[in-house]
């Protein structure tokens, strides 16, 4: 679901040099309008009712299933037979980021050449850091290098391996997770969605990075799929992060006050909070 944001910008007087040549768009997407006194609604309702169907399927399945749920099974398997590309793309990414850097594509503005930035650098920090990181870094930075040092892996197996080594890898591998690596994901999607969109003039969705590929076929069921999968995986990205901040909150509540109950309204407070 998005905004009227998300329309392409095909204003005349907008600068459109040094892009890739695109000509102006019309998006030819299905959306739907509702506006109120309140706010104005546009959303593609193939994506918007295809995601919602997916995705409540999913926890109502895991809500009858429950310890059924082949989840576990499917993170072992991925785990085990997927890690090799997750590492080694990773390093790929990093050195593609770094190559385009200290290239002359460093220099292209996310924006046509004559946009200025809406805030400030310390601004964005902040959101950035506000918006889903804060609590993963909160929660994780911790937990990740715990479970490392103590938990039943590869490296505990091993008793060869002395203490204070046992804890720096524990330390190495959280730093992969949370270090330069995983802000090279951030920074991929959002320079192309910066220059396809701002700069380029095509929807604000995931499906635009691919016109470079199949052209205005974005626009058909192939471009509905890919905005799907990506809601799906954004959803399911995010809500793992709010989960874990409403367990955070509520077990330093029981620490600090044990006669805190786990009832229905308390934990919806503390979802609520985590939420805002």
């Amino acid at each position: 679901m998005t905004s009227d944001d998300t329309e392409p910008r095909n204003d005349k007087n907008e600068d459109t040099s040094k892009t890739c040549g695109y000509p102006p768009q019309e998006d030819k997407s299905s959306w739907i309008r509702l506006n109120t006194k309140i706010l104005t609604l546009r959303f593609n309702p193939v994506v918007f009712f295809g995601s919602v169907l997916i995705l409540w399927s999913v926890v109502l399945c895991s809500l009858i299933l429950q310890d059924k749920m082949p989840f576990g099974d499917l993170l072992s398997w991925i785990t085990e037979k997927w890690t090799w590309l997750y590492i080694s793309s990773q390093n790929l990414w990093f050195l593609f980021i770094v190559y385009l850097y200290f290239s002359k594509y460093g220099k292209i503005k996310l924006g046509k050449d004559t946009d200025e930035p809406e805030f400030s650098t310390a601004t964005w920090f902040t959101m950035l850091f506000a918006c889903g990181i804060g609590i993963g870094l909160f929660y994780f930075s911790v937990y990740e290098t715990i479970t490392h040092y103590t938990g039943n892996n590869r490296m505990t197996r091993d008793p060869s391996i002395p203490d204070n080594t046992l804890a720096q890898m524990a330390l190495n591998v959280t730093l992969f997770h949370w270090g330069v690596h995983g802000w090279v994901v951030y920074t991929l999607v959002g320079a192309l969605l910066g220059i396809i969109s701002f700069r380029e003039g095509l929807p604000l969705t995931i499906k635009s990075c691919f016109y470079p590929l199949i052209g205005e076929r974005i626009y058909g069921w192939i471009g509905d799929l890919v905005d799907i999968i990506s809601v799906i995986i954004s959803v399911w990205g995010i809500c793992p992060s709010l989960a874990l901040g409403a367990i955070q909150i509520n077990s330093g509540i029981r620490y600090l006050i044990p006669s805190f109950e786990s009832t229905i309204f308390n934990q919806v407070s503390v979802t609520c909070q985590c939420v805002i």
